[in-house]
């Protein structure tokens, strides 16, 4: 048994939200922008109630997992909302040296469960500054 790559979401993508409302730089909570990634990042997320969604994630009603392509300069735990239940377990994200420096090969891989369908959805929240670009979802494979 192991995972293959069945989808990347780019933050960019119009399907991913991001909150609570006003979502701009200059307050609110997270907001989508550039910054150092060239497909745009959620910056933000040091703010109280900050989160970025990801929607329409396509799942099989088994094990999935997810990585993250982030830039943060000291270590991040993120709390994990799949379908609106917490997974209870945080998702610890390793500092990469600063806001301008992706990790070079994502977060490790954090396992939870899809529903068969194509409308799950990932909420992230953090509990310190991180800069998110991408979501990778893997599929467990037999």
């Amino acid at each position: 048994m192991g995972f293959e790559l069945s989808q990347t979401i780019s933050v960019s993508n119009s399907s991913v939200t991001v909150g609570p409302p006003p979502a701009t730089q200059a307050g609110g909570g997270a907001y989508k922008g550039n910054g150092d990634f060239s497909t745009g990042a959620v910056h933000g997320m040091d703010r109280s109630g900050a989160y970025v969604q990801f929607n329409s994630i396509s799942g099989n009603g088994e094990k999935a997992g997810i990585r993250l392509l982030y830039a943060c300069p000291g270590d991040v735990s993120l709390t994990v909302t799949v379908n609106g239940v917490q997974t209870g377990r945080p998702l610890p994200l390793t500092a990469t040296g600063g806001w301008n420096q992706a990790n070079s090969g994502e977060s490790q891989l954090y396992e939870v469960t899809l529903n068969n369908n194509n409308s799950n959805t990932i909420r992230l929240s953090a509990n310190g500054g991180v800069n998110i670009a991408n979501m990778y979802v893997y599929m467990e494979k037999d």
